[in-house]
């Protein structure tokens, strides 16, 4: 939604709000009100700690599903870093596993976040990871991280 969206919602919401307020008044006068609030009262407390309580689980959600979101993207990203870094070591493949690492995050940055925030499923930085140097750069990853073990044991 934007901005606006949001600004025309708040204030139509508001002004239902003040609208029901100024109907209750005219239809319920204040002073009948107080003679049947011991009667709604204790009701009405129940209720509104029930909503507080449920408004609360649901936000404790919202908040886990966003924190979730932004590990992933966290890592992924971390993970292009590396990729990225570590192709310095292949002199033969670099340019190319470059190249992809650039293409890959470009394609997640300008099409694929603006199609999730569509709620459509992004398709093109799919593309990219099934090209060749990436397909094989699972292997190429386990190899270079045994290597490294190898290396760190032989340290004294």
């Amino acid at each position: 939604m934007t901005f606006t969206a949001n600004i025309l919602i708040l204030v139509a919401t508001m002004t239902a709000a003040l609208a029901f307020t100024w109907l209750m008044n005219r239809l319920w006068p204040v002073a009948r009100r107080y003679a049947e609030n011991d009667l709604v009262g204790w009701q009405l407390s129940v209720l509104g700690t029930t909503y507080a309580v449920t408004l609360g689980f649901m936000l404790y959600t919202e908040w886990g599903d966003f924190k979730s979101a932004e590990l992933n993207v966290e890592l992924e990203a971390n993970s292009l870093r590396n990729i990225y870094r570590l192709a310095q070591g292949m002199p033969h493949e670099r340019a190319e596993i470059e190249k992809l690492t650039m293409d890959y995050a470009t394609d997640a940055i300008e099409r694929d976040w603006p199609e999730m925030a569509r709620a459509q499923r992004p398709d093109e930085s799919h593309a990219v990871n099934e090209r060749k140097p990436f397909q094989g750069w699972v292997r190429v990853s386990d190899y270079a991280f045994h290597r490294a073990l190898e290396t760190m044991r032989e340290i004294p």
